[in-house]
């Protein structure tokens, strides 16, 4: 099992599969990879967003992503079946908008939409 990253290749945004990938924690698949990819492609005008889920993959790049002053948005407590991940973002300091999960893709839409 892989995981996916985002290359810039000419300022044109490909995805690239990898079977075998550098770990950053324990996880694999990891959130992490993608996360650190994207924020090397992006940098600041990057957008992180991070759902539900068990355990506390993914905060260690989206850290690195909001140090970056990146976009971030955080699924709220009270619309995650397991607050895991997004707590887990929270808890290490992720400066990131506690968005309801029927609200992401209307801030996903305004992010899109600034100059």
């Amino acid at each position: 099992m892989g995981s996916s990253k985002i290359k810039d290749t000419n300022n044109k945004y490909k995805i690239e599969l990898n079977e075998y990938e550098e770990r950053i924690t324990r996880h694999k698949p990891s959130v992490n990879i993608l996360y650190r990819s994207v924020n090397n492609c992006a940098g600041s005008g990057a957008m992180g967003i991070i759902l539900t889920g068990r355990g506390d993959d993914g905060y260690i790049c989206l850290k690195e992503m909001s140090d970056n002053n990146a976009r971030i948005i955080i699924q709220s407590e009270e619309s995650s079946f397991c607050f895991g991940m997004p707590g887990g973002a929270i808890k290490n300091g992720v400066n990131g908008k506690n968005v309801d999960l029927k609200d992401i893709v209307s801030e996903i839409v305004k992010y899109s939409e600034e100059d």
